[in-house]
C-alpha cells in the first residue's frame, strides 16, 4: 500500500519542501505545477485534505522520499526506502 502525503497547514508544506532541500520553484516543477501553487498552498492556514496541487507537491516529496502526515502528530520524516508507510 502506498502512502498518500497528508499535509495540515502550508507551514507543514514548507517544513517538508526545506527537508527536501528544495526551492518552491523547484518543488512546483517537480510536481507539475505552477509556482503560484506552491506559494498559495504554504501561505493556507489549513490545507484540504483533497487538494490537487497538494496532492502532487506530495507526490513530488514522496518521489525525494520525504513524508508528510497528520497521525498520530503532524510530522515529517524520510521515507523507509520503499515509497511505504512503514
Amino acid at each position: 500500500m502506498t502512502h498518500r502525503q497528508s499535509f495540515k497547514n502550508g507551514t507543514h508544506l514548507k517544513a517538508a519542501r526545506a527537508f527536501a532541500g528544495l526551492k518552491q520553484s523547484e518543488l512546483a516543477s517537480l510536481a507539475g505545477l505552477h509556482g503560484n501553487s506552491i506559494k498559495r498552498l504554504e501561505g493556507l492556514p489549513r490545507i484540504p485534505f483533497r487538494d490537487y496541487a497538494a496532492e502532487c507537491a506530495g507526490k513530488a516529496l514522496l518521489a525525494k522520499g520525504i513524508i508528510a502526515d497528520v497521525l498520530p502528530v503532524v510530522h515529517v520524516r524520510l521515507a523507509d526506502g520503499t515509497g511505504q508507510s512503514g
